[in-house]
């Protein structure tokens, strides 16, 4: 067994155990290799595609090669000779030659651009109207609520109540809200998440975020979370049941009243991420002024710096002031 690196993984979700196998078997083969050997390299790479392909569709290969290579920087990490290492095209900086070479193939990677074009195209043109935002809001923040005198009344509350309830108040996620966010308070409706916030791409960052009900109450239902649930020793991996459980939570309180989406991956169930989407379109409908555009608006809540071209997710929704 050569997954010792495993123990150096850092952030971010370790993989599963049929992909440490791969990996293993793939960095054994790679002891011996050089960067000149291109027959071998070719051949290697087909096989790892092979393997990643009977487990998984091809729009999430590029996420098993993403796992290996950062396998492979560890492992070979002070092992780097001058026949097993390359120039990083735009890094500039030495690093195996498994970490360029051995890749998604070509064809996968223009397959998978195809179908991003294709589902910008959908997010573009299929819009979900929430016809009733504060059915939604009421049923989180019932959730909320009932967490938080449970906990008065027992000095216990359901981690997976409260946070199914802050990833639609709030808009985070389960990460986030279970183990990550570092929530303070700023104004009656909004919060300042002073740090933990995912997908950063190392940055840190704080910013203000309004909550769907009043401020003190999510801030009393996230402290309670922090007080009761001790996850900041947790590792991604160990995190990972209690996600699901919070996933469950999500399904179970929000579906039949929050839209699903039939996109091309046949969505039909409300989890975290949909909550997220939902809590951006219902807090443009509720605070976004009339002079400012709804996606600037967006950006700002989510901690984001706008990035032309890319989809967002709150596309899908919004909210029907008829309703109300």
């Amino acid at each position: 067994m050569l997954s010792h690196w495993l123990k150096e993984w850092g952030q971010g979700k370790p993989p599963s155990k049929w992909v440490i196998e791969i990996i293993d078997d793939t960095l054994s083969r790679l002891e011996g290799m050089t960067k000149e050997d291109e027959t071998a390299i070719a051949e290697l790479n087909k096989e790892i595609t092979e393997k990643f392909l009977k487990k998984v569709k091809p729009t999430s290969v590029k996420n098993y090669y993403t796992y290996l290579h950062k396998a492979v920087r560890i492992y070979f990490k002070g092992k780097l000779t001058p026949f097993n290492s390359i120039k990083h095209p735009t890094k500039g900086e030495k690093e195996h030659f498994a970490c360029t070479l051995i890749d998604t193939p070509n064809d996968i990677k223009a397959l998978n651009l195809g179908l991003q074009r294709e589902a910008l195209d959908w997010k573009q043109h299929n819009v979900v109207t929430i016809e009733e935002p504060d059915l939604i809001v009421n049923r989180g923040r019932e959730l909320l609520e009932s967490a938080i005198a449970q906990y008065e009344k027992e000095g216990f509350a359901s981690y997976a109540d409260i946070g199914a309830s802050l990833a639609l108040l709030v808009g985070l996620r389960p990460g986030e809200i279970l183990r990550d966010a570092v929530l303070t308070d700023s104004s009656p409706y909004t919060v300042i998440l002073s740090q933990g916030q995912a997908k950063t791409r190392g940055k840190k960052r704080a910013y203000e975020m309004p909550t769907l009900i009043e401020a003190d109450t999510v801030l009393k239902g996230y402290n309670i979370l922090r007080n009761t649930f001790k996850a900041d020793k947790l590792n991604d991996l160990e995190l990972e049941v209690y996600k699901n459980n919070l996933r469950l939570q999500v399904e179970a309180n929000f579906s039949g009243i929050v839209p699903t989406l039939s996109r091309l991956n046949e969505e039909t169930t409300v989890n975290p991420q949909r909550l997220r989407a939902v809590y951006d379109a219902i807090a443009v409908f509720y605070y976004c002024p009339p002079q400012v555009k709804d996606f600037a608006f967006i950006k700002v809540i989510n901690g984001h710096e706008p990035t032309p071209g890319k989809a967002d997710a709150a596309m899908h929704y919004r909210a029907n002031a008829s309703k109300i």
